[in-house]
């Protein structure tokens, strides 16, 4: 069950859902911090998938959305060497300030300027987080020798130039990981609850439900906004 995506009914005033997909939220844990759970989750089941990190990796997160944000600040907070690429200056900064060790523009150049931040190698990790087609292409281009690659992002078209043949050649490891299932939320909540881990300077700007329609707005400029949040009129 997905509201919004393979389920109706994410605006309706009311809905249920099962009870297995009802989490309670520690005392410790703010609202704000509580409504980026979610992605934290997806972020936290993309990493499982992969086979976990630790501080001795080099990691390329592309796309800097509120996805891509939560995986740097979660394996940053790991000790793992993050390097983050957008289009967007801001939300490089975002995620910096998260943890990253670097924030590039995407474009040309960029695998240059990460291969020279790491010292000549490509990326142990990559973490694709924004579905589009030449991030995609990208992806497969940053990574090195035996790395993995994980597929988050949702794309909607195909990618054009793939370097295949480095699949081969590099012995890459390609994923996929979409969503967050049941039994990974827990654990997430964990991770906000039980660590300083702080993602909440992903929310770039909170609008009243009354003003639904100017956050929908906001959220449409991916260069200034990584995350807009909705709140009751009343709070």
């Amino acid at each position: 069950m997905w509201f919004g995506v393979s389920t109706n009914g994410a605006m309706a005033d009311a809905f249920v859902v099962p009870e297995s997909m009802c989490f309670a939220v520690p005392d410790e844990v703010s609202m704000l911090q509580a409504a980026l759970i979610e992605p934290l989750a997806c972020s936290l089941q993309g990493l499982r998938s992969l086979g976990g990190a630790d501080p001795g990796h080099r990691m390329v997160v592309i796309g800097c959305g509120a996805l891509g944000l939560a995986m740097v600040g979660l394996t940053s907070a790991m000790g793992v060497r993050v390097v983050a690429v957008d289009r967007s200056i801001e939300r490089l900064e975002i995620a910096e300030g998260l943890g990253a060790s670097m924030g590039t523009i995407a474009g040309d150049g960029a695998e240059v300027v990460i291969r020279d931040h790491f010292d000549g190698h490509g990326a142990d990790i990559v973490v694709e987080a924004s579905g589009a087609p030449s991030a995609q292409a990208f992806a497969i281009d940053v990574a090195g020798q035996d790395a993995r690659v994980c597929f988050m992002g949702i794309g909607h078209q195909s990618a054009a130039g793939v370097a295949l043949r480095q699949v081969q050649n590099r012995n890459l490891r390609l994923t996929s990981s979409t969503g967050a299932p049941p039994a990974i939320w827990g654990p997430a909540i964990r991770v906000i609850s039980q660590t300083s881990l702080d993602l909440s300077t992903i929310v770039s700007d909170v609008f009243a439900f009354r003003d639904c329609e100017l956050a929908i707005t906001a959220a449409k400029d991916s260069a200034k906004h990584a995350k807009v949040m909705l709140r009751p009129d009343d709070r």
